[in-house]
């Protein structure tokens, strides 16, 4: 980047967007966009039941809104204890087929010969299989086959159907890299770990889609460093009476260009619930608020 474009940036990010998500919202106003990542779905797993079942009732309520970009889906499962159960599956039955080859003559022209080439098809059949569930494993819902006596994964998956956001191009991703990369993004800073900039760029490619100038709530239950420009005082009050996140400015200008005018606020879990408590009457218990502030915002 030149020095003249970065002396533009900088001057735009510290002048025309420098506050723009300092005023907290008063409402979730139609078409709003509410987005989650996999700290504010996983961290329900840390709570008594009953609290877990309050911060549900009022993610329900924001159903119309929700999307779950297609980053925070793996990084859940990964939180959780691994992989969608399809993939393991299909990899327990590949296993299974490699053992049981091994065990087969090498005889050629006899009856073994032919079983070895029913189990060579079967395993081509399990990858064309698999390429054909991968959308629907990875995008279509929150797969509720994972745990039987979970009461969590079923609630999350009628909010979500639906609203979860398709596998990004590799090829296209790549090329988004590359870019970043060369122009200093600030949620790339090299090129060995690009979850946060994924997420960011599913989130920015969802908002526009929808109408110009849609804003953004994105909700974590954790501090994401690169994101803020108040990291430092996000995590000192911790435990403490909570500081707002304030998005680093680089991507508020991002957003802001990309929607047309729309604003892109970080929000934790607990400003969430209370917006939602507010706007559509569920009850959030003050139990329930102690228990989420409670909890260490988890390093993300």
């Amino acid at each position: 980047m030149s020095i003249t474009r970065q002396a533009r940036t900088l001057y735009s990010d510290f002048v025309e967007y420098k506050e723009l998500d300092r005023e907290p919202l008063t409402s979730i106003h139609p078409g709003i966009l509410v987005a989650f990542d996999s700290t504010a779905l996983a961290s329900l797993y840390n709570y008594p039941t009953h609290v877990s079942d309050e911060i549900l009732r009022a993610y329900s309520q924001l159903r119309g809104h929700a999307f779950l970009p297609h980053q925070a889906l793996k990084e859940f499962w990964a939180a959780l204890d691994g992989a969608s159960p399809v993939p393991a599956a299909a990899e327990r039955v590949r296993s299974a087929l490699a053992s049981f080859k091994e065990t087969l003559p090498e005889e050629r022209n006899s009856p073994w010969s032919a079983l070895r080439s029913v189990t060579h098809q079967l395993d081509h059949s399990i990858a064309q299989i698999m390429k054909i569930l991968e959308p629907t494993t990875d995008t279509g819902s929150i797969n509720m086959a994972r745990r039987e006596d979970d009461t969590i994964l079923p609630r999350l998956n009628r909010i979500f159907t639906g609203h979860v956001g398709a596998a990004p191009s590799p090829e296209r991703h790549e090329q988004q890299c590359r870019e970043a990369l060369a122009q200093g993004h600030p949620l790339l800073a090299n090129a060995s770990f690009d979850a946060d900039f994924a997420l960011w760029n599913q989130c920015l490619a969802e908002a526009t889609t929808r109408v110009k100038g849609t804003d953004c709530v994105f909700v974590t239950g954790g501090v994401r460093d690169t994101w803020l420009r108040n990291g430092p005082q996000v995590r000192a009050a911790s435990g403490k009476e909570p500081v707002r996140q304030l998005a680093n400015r680089q991507l508020l200008r991002e957003y802001t260009k990309a929607t047309g005018g729309g604003v892109f606020r970080i929000y934790t879990v607990e400003e969430i619930l209370r917006l939602a408590s507010k706007q559509y009457g569920v009850t959030v218990s003050d139990a329930t608020y102690s228990a989420i502030r409670a909890e260490q915002p988890v390093a993300v």
